[in-house]
């Protein structure tokens, strides 16, 4: 499928806009199994040009030992990487006919945490080209794309995907750079304010020495507690250049609102050693080498994973941070009732092609149900792209009556709103709609806990909200490791709010309806 020469809008929901990278066109074909001979790149007129691209067979390896089935795969080769934009195959389906909205979610799926320099996940923006046509032309760059977000794959070229030229800005000319000092270098970190608390505010500084320094050295964490921290000048966040001392500056200022979110829960780990957008991967078990000091348990249920790490103090959220491990996710019930959960959530994740202002939507009329319903709730950005509705639960409540009451909810919303909200599993039924997850409410499953930093790209926060904030003026964005320290010092802890709840009691919906026990056999 090729672009042609067309106007097209800059800002429509009809439509997603990408960079034009100036690349090879390729077809890739990448079938199951380690060694080689799985990879194939095929260039315009079925050119085999495979040979002389082994860094993106290289990249590829790790999803060829990872898939079930064969995928086709559409893309550019820029330089010595392969940006993937589309897919024509997952296994034996020909998703060609579906709407790209669709075939994107089975990309971003397909290339989960197998992405490296020398493969790349095209940019996307749904609804609003604006900000990248002005980048494209700070940079110089000629034209960016726009792909109607409904089309089907064709064959040939199609108006439903269009080039739109760019007009080029005269950037101006950069004022040469001064070399800095380590120490004021030190000065002109982008954090906030250090902690009043003397000994969180050693540990910062310590910290910004460490990383002046090279990066690498034992982190004092008092108590005869030491870290050997390493590569804290490492850029986790290249598009925003956040580094990995920053992460660690940023969870110890913010220690005193987020450790309460994990304190005595289950974590799950998402290790990135190489920061965002390089390969990654999910670990339950505690790590064997864990310091004596980080808390490590084992669940007497627990048959499948030896031993975990349990949230609580500072040096184990540090240690995590250290290994790499970006987000913290922590169960929604703690060590000592694993059981009973003490919150149900919403997670609402927009398919995509879904602009921001859609989950806004329904965040705000799952708000309105609950309140019919009511039910307490509190609400935060995912630091990604959605949002998070919690409704705190009365002691004692399972897992199976909290998910039964998010599905109640879900359904509700979905049912009155169907053309903008979806409970429906299948990612192929979901559409340019709003999915609404009442599925995180099982045992075992997490969510990024509040004030939790993301691997999204701008470096953005799980941040609490006011209700009365949850308008169509909310963009995620605003909340990143940069800013949430004005922020504090501004509103507060809003997530205090869901501590002080009044426990809701589900019976009082419907009397029997979520009782656990009566409907084990249909959960």
């Amino acid at each position: 499928m090729l672009p042609t020469r067309r106007p097209a809008p800059l800002d429509s929901d009809e439509w997603l806009y990408e960079p034009a990278y100036g690349g090879v066109r390729v077809i890739v074909d990448v079938t199951p199994g380690a060694g080689p001979g799985h990879v194939r790149i095929r260039a315009a007129g079925g050119r085999d040009v495979t040979a002389t691209h082994l860094a993106v067979v290289e990249a590829l390896a790790t999803l060829t030992r990872r898939l079930k089935a064969p995928v086709r795969l559409d893309g550019e080769l820029v330089g010595d990487a392969l940006v993937a934009f589309d897919v024509l195959a997952d296994g034996p389906l020909d998703v060609r006919p579906l709407p790209l909205v669709a075939r994107r979610a089975r990309l971003e799926r397909i290339l989960t945490n197998v992405v490296s320099p020398a493969l790349r996940l095209s940019e996307t923006s749904p609804g609003d080209g604006r900000a990248l046509y002005r980048r494209a032309a700070e940079r110089g760059v000629t034209a960016i794309l726009a792909k109607r977000a409904d089309s089907p794959y064709h064959g040939g070229r199609s108006g439903d995907w269009r080039v739109i030229a760019v007009t080029r800005r005269r950037r101006p000319a950069a004022a040469p750079r001064a070399r800095r000092s380590n120490a004021s270098w030190a000065r002109a970190t982008h954090d906030g304010a250090l902690p009043r608390d003397p000994e969180r505010r050693r540990i910062v500084e310590a910290l910004v020495e460490i990383e002046a320094r090279g990066g690498h050295g034992a982190l004092d964490l008092g108590e005869g507690r030491v870290l050997d921290v390493t590569h804290l000048a490492r850029v986790f966040w290249p598009a925003v250049g956040v580094t990995k001392g920053e992460l660690m500056r940023y969870y110890t200022r913010v220690a005193p609102w987020l450790l309460p979110a994990v304190a005595d829960r289950p974590l799950v780990m998402q290790r990135f050693p190489q920061g965002v957008g390089r390969p990654a991967f999910f670990q339950q078990h505690a790590p064997p080498a864990a310091p004596p000091w980080v808390r490590v348990e084992t669940l007497p249920s627990d048959r499948v994973v030896p031993s975990r790490l349990v949230g609580g103090p500072l040096p184990t959220l540090l240690y995590m941070a250290q290994i790499g491990v970006i987000a913290q996710d922590p169960w929604f019930s703690r060590v000592a009732s694993p059981d009973t959960p003490d919150h149900a959530v919403l997670d609402l994740d927009p398919m995509p092609g879904v602009r921001f202002g859609r989950v806004v939507d329904v965040a705000r009329w799952i708000g309105e149900a609950l309140e019919r319903l009511g039910a307490p709730s509190v609400i935060k950005t995912s630091g990604a792209t959605g949002l998070h509705v919690y409704v705190p639960l009365a002691p004692g409540t399972s897992y199976t009556s909290a998910r039964l009451f998010c599905q109640l909810v879900a359904t509700l919303v979905s049912a009155r709103h169907p053309d903008v909200a979806t409970s429906e599993r299948a990612v192929d039924r979901r559409g340019r709609r709003v999915y609404v997850d009442f599925l995180q409410n099982s045992r075992g499953k997490t969510l990024a806990t509040v004030y939790s930093a993301r691997a999204s790209a701008w470096a953005g926060v799980s941040t609490p909200l006011a209700w009365d904030e949850v308008t169509p003026a909310l963009d995620a964005r605003d909340f990143t490791l940069r800013t949430i320290d004005a922020r504090l010092a501004r509103m507060g802890d809003l997530w205090a709010r869901l501590r002080a709840a009044r426990r809701f009691d589900l019976e009082t919906v419907a009397p029997g309806l979520l009782d656990a026990r009566r409907l084990k056999s249909s959960a």
